[in-house]
């Protein structure tokens, strides 16, 4: 977690000073965070979150350099390799990974991410309200049912269906229903706007 906040905030050009500032966080009690010195609360990664401007799942991600500097030509992962992240917040949210790298990450101006999210009944993509994030992304359900919340709107959407959000449109979504829904999430690279 220490990597990736460090690197989020260098790659915004912020000093821990300016950092602070913006999370009403002090710049020593965040270089201990990333000095892996003290354990955050999820409270405190909520307002680092917010400051740099990324989802907070972002911090539990490992980041790999390609070997040698050299840049890969495609990007293949297998089934069995596929990284699993489990919804902060709760049980009901979970992202199996269909892409190696992270529109955060190393490559993040260069390269698309994609996973696989299942949310069970009564889960969400976020609990507080709907974010907004700088890269466009598009959904498809696999299975089940689940809805669209965008800023004011609500859509209701079902297997088959797919959607294109905008990077600035704020958006969560939600499963209300009685089966999990299953859907594939694909995010361009992050603008740096």
């Amino acid at each position: 977690m220490k990597t990736s906040i460090r690197y989020m905030r260098k790659k915004r050009g912020m000093t821990l000073k300016e950092l602070g500032a913006k999370t009403g966080i002090t710049a020593a009690h965040l270089s201990l965070i990333e000095r892996d010195k003290r354990d955050p609360s999820i409270q405190t990664l909520n307002k680092i979150a917010r400051a740099l401007e990324v989802d907070t799942e972002v911090f539990w991600w490992n980041t790999v350099e390609a070997p040698s500097g050299k840049k890969a030509e495609y990007d293949l992962v297998r089934k069995n390799e596929r990284r699993i992240y489990h919804g902060v917040y709760n049980d009901k949210l979970i992202y199996e990974y269909v892409t190696s790298s992270s529109v955060y990450g190393p490559q993040g101006g260069e390269t698309m991410e994609g996973y696989i999210a299942k949310v069970s009944p009564g889960g969400n993509t976020n609990p507080f309200a709907p974010t907004s994030h700088k890269s466009e992304e598009l959904v498809y359900v696999i299975r089940g049912k689940m809805l669209c919340e965008i800023e004011d709107t609500d859509i209701e959407m079902e297997q088959g269906d797919s959607i294109t959000i905008k990077s600035n449109m704020a958006h969560r979504f939600i499963n209300n229903f009685e089966d999990e829904v299953e859907v594939l999430m694909i995010r361009s690279p992050y603008k740096n706007v």
